[in-house]
């Protein structure tokens, strides 16, 4: 079990507000192949239970508060770590990825045990049948609880991209499977030492001013804040429908952000289909321009991209995508 931050009562793990530095734990779980005693427990288990003191620790560092880069890792045991068999891609991924940063902080990669990595694997859960108010909300909230400052004052490094997909009849006002794969995605990096995201879920819905302003590098830069460098774009068709996701993608490119896109539905329609003209777009000569130059930069760019998996499967379906995810951000991050 990886907890960054601090557990709260209820369960939900906490940034540490204001702080540069955050503390995260690994707490050895299941051991392949060992043998259970009388009383359910595996000889390793209570090795483990009484080594508990002297438990491993992994300490990591941001250069900048409030922002949502990853950080540097440093690590160092008071006694060995179980070894794992390593059979996760994912975990190969975050392994070969805490080894490559101890070199260069002057570590040794040798202090790195399989069992970290095995104990981080992450399984993206597809979202409910239906999505109502409350859970709506609970999503949102708990993404906000994460960021561990006043979202006013929150300027990450990275954002998203989404579409909610509302499901007319079935979720809630405001709601849809688009935020749900959202939500799952920054969890994901979070788990991993990203900070949050810059979201729409942060925000009331209909706020996009204050997420579009983190995008925008030389506002951010006479705001004496950092602006957000990588997009994340969670491609669907409701995303390829929305016109909001096309605002904020043009206002990505326009910045010169890195894009990482990931593939949450394999039924793309083609690119024609993309981001309709309006008929009332069509009456007003003006609009239609802007909106169609817009529209062009977009679509240009993103079918020239590489999708996170490629065609014939999703984030949701490949087991090897997440891990592929968490690489590309630390890369485009560290740039």
């Amino acid at each position: 079990k990886w907890s960054g931050g601090a557990k709260g009562k209820n369960g939900n793990i906490y940034g540490l507000p204001r702080h540069h530095k955050r503390v995260l734990r690994i707490f050895p779980m299941t051991i392949m192949g060992a043998t259970k005693s009388n009383n359910g427990a595996t000889s390793k288990q209570k090795q483990d239970e009484e080594s508990s003191k002297s438990s491993p620790s992994i300490r990591t560092t941001t250069s900048q508060k409030k922002t949502g880069k990853a950080m540097a890792v440093g690590v160092g045991f008071e006694r060995k770590a179980p070894k794992f068999e390593i059979s996760n891609p994912f975990s190969e991924l975050i392994i070969e990825d805490a080894k490559s940063e101890l070199k260069k902080e002057g570590g040794s990669s040798s202090s790195i045990s399989p069992s970290i990595a095995a104990t981080a694997s992450y399984t993206m859960m597809p979202p409910p049948e239906s999505i109502d108010a409350e859970t709506g909300q609970d999503l949102r909230t708990k993404l906000i609880e994460k960021v561990g400052c006043p979202v006013g004052e929150y300027f990450p490094a990275w954002a998203t991209s989404y579409a909610t997909g509302h499901r007319k009849g079935i979720d809630a006002q405001g709601c849809g499977p688009g935020m749900h794969i959202n939500s799952e995605i920054i969890n994901l990096a979070f788990l991993v030492g990203f900070g949050v995201a810059m979201t729409g879920m942060l925000y009331a819905t209909g706020n996009w001013e204050s997420y579009l302003l983190r995008l925008d590098k030389e506002s951010c830069e006479m705001m004496d804040e950092i602006s957000a460098t990588v997009m994340v774009v969670l491609l669907s068709p409701a995303l390829l429908n929305s016109n909001p996701c096309l605002d904020e993608l043009y206002q990505a490119l326009e910045n010169k952000m890195d894009f990482i896109v990931i593939r949450c539905d394999d039924d793309i329609p083609p690119k024609k289909n993309w981001w309709p003209l309006s008929d009332k777009k069509k009456r007003d000569i003006k609009q239609r321009d802007a909106f169609m130059l817009k529209r062009k930069k977009v679509v240009d760019f993103l079918v020239q991209q590489n999708t996170i998996p490629p065609p014939g499967e999703t984030i949701l379906t490949a087991p090897s995508a997440p891990g592929v995810f968490i690489k590309e951000l630390r890369s485009a991050l560290s740039r």
